[in-house]
């Protein structure tokens, strides 16, 4: 079960940063939902990166089974949103804000892990991170930490990645 927390908390931990990411520099995510045909502008964009950022902190803070099913949502409608991108020919996703790399079917797939990642947790019904700290020894807590960031980062590190 720990493994499964560590994977739901990283890929919430994603999600989080994609929000942040929306945010701060919200331009290249409302240009992407307005070439969709989405309601888009920098307000929309910020917008999903508040409900990001909520339902990210939420699955690392709550866990149990609805927040990781809602988690798995998000990132299926992700990847719907990177393949629109892609058929469209966008040169970007709108993941990450202006960061954002051109969509990529490798991308779509990354979100649909995520999406797969995420509902486990939720059949499962994962334990808040900090329920999988309680009770571990320092080094324990700060391995299944660096675990958790580690995973998280090589998630954004891949999505990040320039497509191919």
């Amino acid at each position: 079960m720990t493994a499964l927390a560590v994977a739901v908390a990283a890929v919430c931990a994603v999600l989080t940063a994609a929000g942040v990411a929306k945010l701060v520099q919200p331009e290249g995510t409302a240009a992407v939902l307005s070439e969709l045909g989405l309601p888009g502008g920098t307000g929309s964009a910020r917008a999903l990166g508040v409900v990001e950022v909520v339902l990210g902190v939420a699955g690392l803070s709550i866990g149990g089974r609805w927040l990781p099913a809602v988690v798995a949502v998000a990132y299926s409608g992700a990847a719907g949103v990177v393949v629109a991108a892609r058929r469209a020919g966008l040169g970007s996703c709108g993941c990450f804000g202006a960061r954002s790399p051109e969509p990529s079917t490798a991308h779509a797939v990354l979100d649909v892990a995520c999406a797969f990642i995420a509902g486990a947790g939720a059949a499962a019904g994962v334990p808040a991170l900090a329920t999988v700290l309680e009770g571990r020894t320092a080094l324990g807590a700060a391995t299944v930490l660096a675990a958790t960031v580690a995973l998280a980062t090589a998630v954004v590190t891949l999505f990040l990645r320039p497509a191919h």
